[in-house]
């Protein structure tokens, strides 16, 4: 589970950095007041502003994931790594 968290998030980080793929990104992973669709509340969780930002969030997730998801569950890791991010 952690390593699929992380893998998702690298993907979506990478897309950020594509140009041509800003569009698509703003839409459906970032989140606004204005927004009619609950689906950029949920997916805003995998985006990162920067490398930094992005890199000692994928650290934190590998340093304390496994052990949050062998006492809770990977079930549980998930539902409370998207439901922590606010």
């Amino acid at each position: 589970a952690v390593v699929g968290l992380i893998g998702l998030n690298s993907i979506v980080f990478v897309c950020w950095q594509n140009p041509a793929l800003q569009p698509f990104m703003n839409k459906y992973f970032y989140q606004r007041a204005t927004s009619r669709s609950v689906l950029p509340i949920l997916l805003s969780n995998f985006s990162h502003n920067s490398l930094m930002h992005f890199g000692f969030n994928m650290f934190a997730l590998w340093s304390f994931g496994n052990g949050v998801g062998n006492t809770l569950g990977f079930a549980h890791l998930i539902n409370l790594y998207i439901a922590g991010i606010y």
